[in-house]
């Protein structure tokens, strides 16, 4: 007779071999999870191993007389932990971002004359785009782009909160990306 989950995890409170067999129950779910978070460079492995550490955090943490099922507390865990991952692989992200040199882009003045007339097609369409987003938005993006203001000075400056001010540069972003794509 297979073990429940509930059985299984009282026992692995008391004797630790008993979490693997635990853990390949919810292969499923941490298959899922692991995917979710959307592994690159062999992350995967890594996401299964650190899926294994929540669980057994999650058995020494769980307790039953609280009436919550384990497989929703263990589901919980995994997802709070999966959101904290994500912010800070996308921190990561935008840190490398900014550190890359705005001017060190800007083609030097002995390029040939069609690369200089293609950069001005291009410099033109994006003053049009950015004449399609409010003067809020304009402003928002050339501090962030133009002058490498970091989002959480912005935020403190217009008295928002940093997860507010981003999602207006993200809605903004969206409105220049749906331009480039019409035009």
């Amino acid at each position: 007779m297979e073990e429940t989950i509930e059985q299984l995890v009282l026992k692995s409170k008391t004797n630790p071999i008993y979490t693997y067999p635990l853990w390949k129950k919810f292969e499923p779910l941490y298959s899922h999870w692991a995917k979710k978070l959307n592994p690159i460079d062999g992350t995967k492995e890594d996401l299964y191993q650190e899926s294994y550490l929540i669980l057994v955090k999650a058995v020494q943490n769980y307790k039953p007389e609280q009436k919550v099922k384990f497989e929703s507390y263990y589901k919980l865990m995994l997802y709070r932990w999966g959101r904290d991952y994500y912010r800070k692989r996308k921190e990561v992200v935008i840190q490398e971002e900014e550190s890359m040199d705005f001017w060190s882009q800007v083609p030097d003045e002995a390029e040939g004359i069609e690369a200089q007339m293609l950069r001005q097609e291009r410099l033109e369409k994006l003053e049009k785009a950015l004449h399609t987003l409010s003067a809020e938005e304009q402003n928002l993006l050339l501090a962030f782009y133009g002058q490498r203001e970091s989002l959480k000075s912005l935020a403190e400056q217009q008295g928002l909160s940093y997860k507010a001010l981003a999602s207006r540069k993200t809605y903004a972003l969206k409105k220049l990306e749906k331009f480039f794509k019409a035009f």
